[in-house]
């Protein structure tokens, strides 16, 4: 299973010390969507997100923040994740879709998210009930630059 995208706007990688997840509208990408662990735009860096697609949002107004409990999404409360927080713009879905994985640094498992809608509340407070949740089986991946990196410096 691969994934494109694990470049944040700020040029680190997520899976790097001093980066992870965070719900701020332009952390992953400059498309008005984040979403996050924290009720804050707090870092958590336990976790990273890899992409291949990523939501635009329009609209002027960043500060648009909702969350989901997702406590009842077996895949991600096996990782430790009972909620997802997210910060978007003010306007309505404009394009793409959410393919996505948040990755368990301690131990790379990780669960990858797919919304296709152009509902923004599926993509943020009523995530858990229109997304599909997949656990990745470590066989599987998730393959991405990251872990390439790693490869070719033999920490993996």
């Amino acid at each position: 299973m691969n994934f494109t995208n694990v470049e944040l706007v700020d040029g680190n990688y997520g899976a790097w010390a001093g980066s992870g997840m965070k719900r701020a509208a332009n952390w992953y990408t400059s498309n008005t969507y984040g979403l996050g662990t924290t009720a804050t735009a707090d870092l958590n860096d336990d976790y990273y997100v890899i992409w291949n697609e990523w939501p635009i949002v329009a609209g002027d107004d960043m500060d648009t923040y909702s969350t989901d409990d997702t406590s009842g999404v077996t895949a991600l409360a096996n990782i430790g994740i009972d909620n997802l927080y997210f910060a978007t713009a003010d306007g309505a879905t404009t394009s793409n879709s959410l393919d996505c994985a948040i990755v368990r640094k301690s131990d790379r498992k990780a669960v990858r998210i797919v919304v296709d809608s152009v509902d923004t509340a599926d993509y943020t407070s009523a995530i858990a009930d229109n997304a599909t949740f997949t656990a990745i089986d470590p066989k599987d991946g998730p393959w991405s630059p990251e872990i390439g990196r790693l490869i070719n410096m033999g920490y993996i």
